[in-house]
This record gives structure tokens, C-alpha cells and sequence, in this order.
């Protein structure tokens, strides 16, 4: 019986910029990421880079942080920075289905209310707990979309006690 239903969508803030390049390396070794296209990935990622503005340029500035986003590979480094975070909250809400879209996330729930609430504040919790772990900002942009305000209501409140605003 589906009486409610839910999504909760996670946005990221400056994803790409936000990246480690070190733990995108680890990622994707262990997700058995081809080692010459991760190679070419990192020599574009770690060159260094200048920055312009009204004709005038920086010296060049060693980046530790980000991924280019223009990069042929860049989803898939985004892919292997999140596919922990996602099997995690596939581990512990296995009734949502979560979904990824480059740098906004997507959990979703039906059936019972009690169960889409305990299935999206489980995956809400893990998603932001597990983006912050790993150095990456929660936006304002993030919302909830229920048919029960109640279940709204509770992760904003889960979420404000982590200092994040959720919009409904």
C-alpha cells in the first residue's frame, strides 16, 4: 500500500572545487579505474594553473583541491568520490533508491509513511553525514519533497542540528 511518498535531494556546494584530489585517487584505484586514464586525469588536476582577470595574470597557483570540471573524466572521479556515500545509505535505507547526478543526489521513498520516513531520514543522514566526511559542503539549494510535512519536518529538524537548512 503506497500512502506516501518522498525525495530528498541533495545539492553539493562547489563540487568539482571541493574534490581531493588524494581520495579521488584512492577511490578510484579501488573501484578498478583504468590507471593510464586516471594518470592523464591527474596531470590535468595537478598542473599547475594561472589565473586571469582583466588582462592581468597570476603566477601560477598549485592546486591540491578540485577536479576540472571540463575534464573528459570528470563525472567519473565525481562517481568514485560518492560511491561509498551512496553504498553506505543503500546499506542502511535499503528501501530508497539514490541516485546521482554529478553533483546533486537523489533519494527517494514510497510505500507506508512510517517506512518512507525512517527510509529517507536514515538516507538523508547518511548522505550528509558522509559528504561532510569527506570534505564536501552541503548547499542551501538541498531539499525535501514529501507528501507527509511531517516527515519534512523531521529531517529539517535532523538536518538544522547539523547546521544545514533544508527547503521544502
Amino acid at each position: 500500500n503506497t500512502d506516501a511518498w518522498g525525495n530528498f535531494y541533495l545539492d553539493l556546494k562547489q563540487f568539482y572545487d571541493n574534490i581531493d584530489v588524494a581520495k579521488v585517487i584512492h577511490k578510484a584505484d579501488k573501484l578498478d579505474f583504468p590507471p593510464v586514464e586516471l594518470y592523464m586525469c591527474l596531470t590535468i588536476y595537478l598542473a599547475p594553473r594561472i589565473a586571469r582577470a582583466c588582462g592581468v595574470y597570476s603566477k601560477p597557483i598549485i592546486p591540491y583541491n578540485s577536479i576540472v570540471a571540463g575534464c573528459f573524466n570528470a563525472n567519473n572521479g565525481a562517481r568514485a568520490m560518492l560511491y561509498d556515500i551512496l553504498e553506505e545509505a543503500h546499506a542502511r535505507a535499503p528501501l530508497i533508491l539514490a541516485r546521482q547526478f554529478v553533483d546533486d543526489i537523489n533519494a527517494r521513498a514510497e510505500g507506508h509513511r512510517h517506512m518512507v520516513r525512517h527510509q529517507l531520514l536514515t538516507a538523508a543522514e547518511t548522505l550528509v553525514d558522509g559528504c561532510l566526511a569527506s570534505g564536501l559542503p552541503v548547499s542551501d539549494k538541498s531539499l525535501v519533497l514529501v507528501t507527509d510535512p511531517r516527515i519534512a519536518a523531521g529531517i529539517q529538524d535532523l538536518m538544522s542540528k547539523k547546521g544545514i537548512t533544508i527547503r521544502r
